[in-house]
């Protein structure tokens, strides 16, 4: 009878043992899943979090000159960037990289662009992209003028591989147009970045003057976050870049292209950072 007692706890604990095991597992696999909802959770924040606006009410700077600039910090510079001084008439008000804002008269010349008023975030020895964890910028514009005879977009304007050559590949990308046509033709369409944009291309990397590339977001957007690194490794991907992820990365800078306006009009920028890590 001891015997058979003895055999039955045995079992019993076994059983226990068993079960405690398989809750254990369970555990462990519940809060493995609860950790990536959490990492997933913190990654959406990240990728929508609001952009704090910084309106330039002081400026610390103020300019009317065809290459007027300001630097702030070792990597930064505002530029008022006029191309053709003799159709237009600008000035430049800053008060830092991130809160800026020109009021320009832009005599119309065929569409073409004449100035492109922006914030430059300068790499001082170029990067490989494929040396990228990660890249993001931030930008936000106010109140983007509205009206008829108005010629403009707010757009990125990115330097890979130099600023010329047959290897230089200029990389836009516009988040805010307002009749502008990028260079060109247009060759599809693209998802990235959780949006939909049209691509357009010109030239062709490592021959001729190099290319240009542009991406034109089909919802246009006042302020946000972009990820950098995945419209650098989409033209990689298409041979839009010469060298592929071993291109190397130049500059950044966040502007507006401006083509016309008929009147002084006000273009303001509100926000604008490069963040990395590699």
């Amino acid at each position: 009878m001891l015997r058979v007692r003895s055999l039955l706890l045995a079992l019993i604990c076994l059983a226990t043992a068993v079960v405690v095991t398989h809750l254990g597992y369970n555990a462990v696999q519940t809060a493995s899943v609860q950790t990536e909802s959490v990492q997933t959770a913190s990654a959406q924040v990240a990728s929508t979090q609001s952009v704090v606006m910084h309106h330039c009410t002081k400026p610390n700077y103020v300019s009317s000159s065809r290459n007027a600039q300001r630097g702030y910090g070792s990597s930064y510079v505002v530029e008022n960037n006029i191309w053709e001084p003799i159709k237009i008439s600008q000035t430049l008000y800053s008060c830092a990289h991130d809160s800026f804002y020109v009021r320009a008269h832009v005599t119309d010349k065929a569409g073409a662009v004449q100035s492109y008023p922006s914030s430059q975030y300068t790499f001082g020895s170029p990067v490989e992209i494929s040396k990228f964890r990660s890249l993001t910028s931030q930008f936000g514009l106010e109140s983007p003028p509205a009206g008829s005879g108005l010629d403009y977009e707010f757009a990125y304007d990115i330097w890979i591989n130099g600023y010329s050559g047959r290897k230089h590949t200029e990389l836009m990308i516009w988040e805010f147009n307002h009749g502008q046509r990028p260079a060109g033709s247009k060759i599809g369409t693209a998802s990235l970045d959780g949006a939909t944009w049209d691509v357009w291309r010109s030239g062709e990397a490592g021959k001729g003057r190099g290319n240009i590339v542009t991406f034109v977001n089909k919802v246009r957007r006042k302020s946000g976050t972009t990820h950098l690194l995945a419209f650098f490794k989409y033209a990689a991907h298409k041979s839009w870049l010469s060298g592929g992820e071993s291109a190397r990365l130049k500059q950044v800078d966040w502007g507006a292209e401006l083509c016309a306006s008929p009147k002084n009009t006000i273009f303001d920028f509100t926000a604008f950072n490069v963040k990395f890590t590699r």
